[in-house]
């Protein structure tokens, strides 16, 4: 059970290899996954992700911090998306990844761009779902102003916060009510105060898919129009999908993502 020590705090990781005969293969590209707010490495088993991409990938399996396996300090300042950015290059170093393609949902969506502004050079593509590069949406802040409360009354007040919001936050109900929250409230302060970086962006020369449900008010509009400023992103609506659904429906999803994937294999033939 792999862990890595940066800036405060443990990181756990799970590398997920082909093995061939006895041995594991090693040419075979990797690719990171990075997963949403209150959720942790299961979540990617529990919807499929994990069987979907070993066909072509290692996969290279992270906890953030404050999440799954993961330290789980309590100041908001630890939970700045560039320290959890460079949480992921900490892991890749321990795990001698030298470059990787990257998956992020949400939270993790959010890492990956923070990623493609520090190290670029470290990564293939990147597929950034349901997060944007701006900052903290109108709707976003009052949903944080909600989870600081939810938080700060107990584990009883999260779940009947999550009983109101309905079935769309059933992929990381589970982890939600039984996680950390005094890191989870560390890190919504912390969100509040997201900075854009989109303009940091507009060099980018790693591909990039980006996609969001069209019902989702925390990164669509948000994440279409940085979209058409990031010089390799391609930006793909989920017509009529919340946020959390957004995960959830990989009908819809592995459509999208794998026509991309394709196409950018391809070029590293």
């Amino acid at each position: 059970m792999p862990y890595v020590r940066n800036e405060g705090a443990e990181i756990h990781y799970h590398f997920e290899q082909e093995i061939s005969g006895s041995s594991l293969e090693t040419n075979r590209p990797v690719m990171i996954l990075s997963h949403g707010f209150m959720m942790d490495t299961t979540c990617w088993y529990k919807h499929g992700y994990v069987q979907e991409l070993k066909r072509n990938f290692d996969l290279l399996i992270i906890d953030a911090r404050g999440h799954g396996l993961s330290g789980k300090p309590h100041n908001p300042t630890d939970y700045e998306d560039k320290t959890m950015a460079r949480d992921v290059l900490v892991v890749m170093d321990d795990a001698g990844v030298k470059t990787a393609s990257f998956f992020g949902f949400s939270m993790g969506g959010r890492t990956g761009l923070e990623l493609a502004y520090i190290a670029p050079a470290r990564f293939n593509f990147f597929v950034i779902a349901s997060a944007t590069p701006g900052s903290r949406t109108e709707v976003g802040k009052k949903s944080d102003v909600r989870r600081i409360t939810s938080f700060s009354k107990g584990r009883e007040a999260v779940a009947s916060f999550m009983d109101r919001i309905g079935p769309e936050m059933d992929p990381y109900r589970k982890e939600a009510i039984e996680g950390d929250l005094n890191a989870y409230l560390a890190k919504t302060r912390a969100n509040m105060e997201r900075l854009d970086i989109t303009p940091l962006l507009k060099d980018l020369n790693v591909p990039c898919l980006m996609y969001a449900g069209g019902s989702d008010p925390l990164s669509h509009d948000s994440a279409k129009a940085a979209s058409e400023t990031i010089p390799t992103a391609e930006f793909h609506t989920i017509a009529g999908l919340k946020h959390m659904y957004t995960f959830g429906r990989t009908d819809l999803v592995f459509p999208i993502v794998s026509e991309f994937l394709e196409r950018n294999l391809d070029k590293r033939k």
